[in-house]
């Protein structure tokens, strides 16, 4: 009698912890999780992003010159994230995400969801060759280049 009482409690421990379990190995937040690889912030990414001069060409005076642009995300991991564009001069450039910030790049992939649009008014200036620095999430190490010729 004595062993079918051992037996039995033996049994009902091995239900209970089987059933109170829904997955054997999740163990709530019981466990020191770590993060492993490499978390950057928004401006860290810009390093990743493969930047090359905005040339607007030649335009008339009295008019806007526009062109899209897009840039590369050259990292195999690392997602880029621009949340915002200025410029150096302020001479009438514009660099405007055609759907706003931020403008999320994946890696290996380009901005062509979220495009940028470059502007130049050319109301504002004389006829002559125009050239600005275009800085990214507010840091001047990662710049390019934006240029227009503006005629009469």
């Amino acid at each position: 009698m004595k062993t079918f009482q051992i037996v039995l409690l033996a049994a009902i421990a091995v239900l209970v912890l089987l059933c109170s379990c829904n997955d054997i190995g999740n163990f709530g937040n019981n466990v020191n999780r770590d993060i492993t690889g490499t978390t950057l912030s928004a401006k860290d990414t810009l390093g990743f992003l493969q930047l090359s001069p905005i040339d607007l060409g030649t335009g008339a005076k009295g008019r806007y010159m526009m062109k899209n642009v897009t840039f590369n995300n050259i990292s195999d991991t690392i997602t880029v994230i621009i949340n915002s564009v200025q410029f150096k001069n302020n001479i009438g450039f514009e660099l405007v995400p055609y759907l706003g910030f931020p403008v999320i790049i994946l890696p290996k992939h380009d901005n062509a969801d979220n495009w940028f649009i470059a502007k130049f008014n050319t109301n504002l200036v004389a006829p002559g060759y125009y050239k600005d620095t275009i800085y990214f999430n507010g840091l001047t190490k990662f710049k390019t280049y934006i240029t227009a010729t503006v005629v009469k």
